[in-house]
């Protein structure tokens, strides 16, 4: 999760690793500024494997249930089973 305030305005971001794959260009930083801890990704965790298409169905239907919103489906966004 990332917030960023500037000129009094906020943004707000999450990044979410889903393949372990994706791991790789983070190892030069260190997460949150959280020396000693590495990067994981939803794969590592679950008993069985999800993809991304997989996981952002279930990302939107908890972020509507939890945030009470309704989110808008993004065809620009194609988001493949890699």
């Amino acid at each position: 999760v990332g917030v960023g305030v500037r000129r009094w305005v906020t943004c707000h971001g999450i990044a979410v690793n889903v393949e372990r794959r994706a791991l790789q260009n983070f190892s030069g930083i260190v997460p949150c500024g959280l020396k000693g801890r590495e990067v994981g990704c939803v794969n590592d965790i679950l008993d069985t494997h999800m993809t991304v298409k997989e996981f952002t169905v279930f990302m939107k239907e908890a972020m509507e249930e939890v945030f009470q919103i309704q989110l808008v489906d993004d065809d620009m966004l194609d988001i493949g089973e890699d």
